[in-house]
Parts: C-alpha cells; sequence; structure tokens
C-alpha cells in the first residue's frame, strides 16, 4: 500500500487544549484498502475528529476522508484530497 503525502492538519482548539491530526492523503485505491483494513482491525472510525459520526466517511475537500485513532489514541486522518477551500455545490 503506498501512501502519498503525509499533512499536519490545523489543531483544534477546544477549551484551551490543542490537539493535533495527523493527515495522509492517498490515492482512491488505497484509500479503499487502508479503510476495509482500519474497518477489519476495529480501531473505529468516523467521519470528524469530534467524533460524532462513527462509521462514516466525510466527502469534503473533493474527496473522502475518515478519522481514527492510533491504540496510543493518536489522532490521524486519512484522505484523498487535500484541505483547502470546500468546492462550489
Amino acid at each position: 500500500m503506498a501512501i502519498s503525502k503525509p499533512v499536519l492538519i490545523s489543531p483544534i482548539v477546544d477549551a484551551g487544549l490543542e490537539p493535533k491530526t495527523d493527515g495522509v492523503e492517498a490515492s482512491d485505491t488505497t484509500f479503499d484498502a487502508a479503510y476495509r483494513r482500519l474497518v477489519d482491525i476495529g480501531p473505529g472510525t468516523y467521519a470528524d475528529p469530534g467524533p460524532s459520526q462513527p462509521g462514516q466517511i466525510n466527502d469534503r475537500h473533493g474527496g473522502r476522508g475518515v478519522h481514527f485513532d492510533d491504540p496510543d489514541g493518536h489522532l490521524f486522518e486519512l484522505m484523498t484530497a487535500p484541505y483547502g477551500p470546500e468546492p462550489a455545490a
């Protein structure tokens, strides 16, 4: 599975804390394979960093993205499009 570009997502500021999300941009094929593996091994996936949308994939920024926690509780996002302005509807 080839991962293309690691990216650091802007921090989410909540109650004075600054947790960070590490993101990885991947092709659609790699995203599909990685998502299936995440679902199979069960860390729990969600569409938002909240996590208020469990088991869903987001479609922001003209691509797909999914958030998940690693075993140590670090937040990651796998995405098919880099962050930028939202595409016009």
